[in-house]
C-alpha cells in the first residue's frame, strides 16, 4: 500500500514536508539586534522609494519648456506692443491679444515654478544620497549581525559537530587504508586518490542557502534541522 503524500503545508513541517520544531527557540540577543537592523534598513528603503517617486514627479524638462514658451510669448508681446498701442488709439483692440504686462507676469510665474522645482530636486537628491550612505553602512552592520547570529546559533554548532565527526570517520578510514596499503593491498593507481576524488554534489547545502538568505530579511527565520532532530520530531508527532 503506497504512502499518501504529505500536503504542501501542515503544522510542524515546512512546505517540503520536513519537520520543524513546534515551538521555535526564543529569540537570542543576536537575533534581536539583527531584527532591529533589518527593520531600520526596511524603513530607509521605503523612504528612499518615496523620495525617488517624488523626484520622478519633478519634471524639470517640462517646466523648462513652459518657461521657454513664456519667454517667447513675452518677446512677441514686446514686438507687438507698438501696434497694440496704435490699435487701442484707433479703438480696434483685439480681445485675445497678450499684453506685455500679462506676458511678463506669466514668465515670472514659470520662472518661479522652475526655480522651486530645481531647488526641490536638489533637496531630494541630497536626501537620497544621504540615505544611500546610511544604507551602505547599515548593510555592513546587517551582514555583521547576520554573521553573529550564525556564529551563535546552536544549529550551526551542531552542523560543525557533525562535520568534525564525519572528518574523524574519514581520518579513521584513511588510517585503515594506509595499513592495507602498507601491506600491498591497494593498487598503485589508487594510492593518494581519495583526498582528491570529485564527489557529486547531492544538494545538501541548498536548504542552508535558502535559510541564510531568509534570515538576512527575517530575524526569526529558522535554520535547517539536522537529521537527528527531524527523527526526534517525527517520533514526537
Amino acid at each position: 500500500m503506497s504512502e499518501e503524500p504529505l500536503p504542501a503545508e501542515m503544522p510542524g513541517r515546512d512546505p517540503s514536508g520536513r519537520f520543524l520544531p513546534r515551538n521555535p527557540p526564543q529569540r537570542s540577543a543576536e537575533r534581536q539586534h539583527l531584527d532591529a537592523l533589518i527593520e531600520r534598513r526596511d524603513q530607509l528603503l521605503a523612504h528612499a522609494a518615496r523620495l525617488s517617486d517624488a523626484r520622478e514627479r519633478v519634471n524639470l524638462r517640462e517646466l523648462e519648456a513652459s518657461r521657454a514658451q513664456a519667454a517667447a510669448a513675452l518677446r512677441k508681446a514686446e514686438e507687438q506692443a507698438p501696434q497694440q498701442l496704435v490699435d487701442r488709439l484707433l479703438g480696434a483692440v483685439a480681445a485675445d491679444v497678450l499684453t506685455v504686462a500679462d506676458a511678463t507676469a506669466r514668465l515670472a510665474e514659470e520662472e518661479t515654478a522652475y526655480d522651486e522645482a530645481t531647488a526641490a530636486r536638489v533637496l531630494l537628491d541630497d536626501e537620497l544620497e544621504e540615505i544611500r550612505l546610511q544604507l551602505g553602512v547599515l548593510r555592513l552592520r546587517c551582514d555583521n549581525a547576520l554573521s553573529a547570529v550564525l556564529q551563535t546559533d546552536p544549529r550551526v554548532e551542531m552542523l560543525w559537530q557533525r562535520h568534525h565527526e564525519a572528518r574523524q570517520v574519514v581520518a579513521d578510514l584513511d588510517r585503515c587504508l594506509r595499513v592495507v596499503d602498507h601491506a600491498g593491498g591497494i593498487e598503485p593507481a589508487d594510492r593518494g586518490c581519495a583526498a582528491f576524488r570529485e564527489y557529486p554534489d547531492r544538494g545538501n547545502s541548498e536548504a542552508w542557502k535558502l535559510a541564510v538568505a531568509k534570515l538576512a530579511v527575517d530575524a526569526d527565520a529558522l535554520l535547517p534541522v539536522s537529521e537527528e532532530e527531524e527523527l526526534r520530531g517525527e517520533a514526537e508527532t
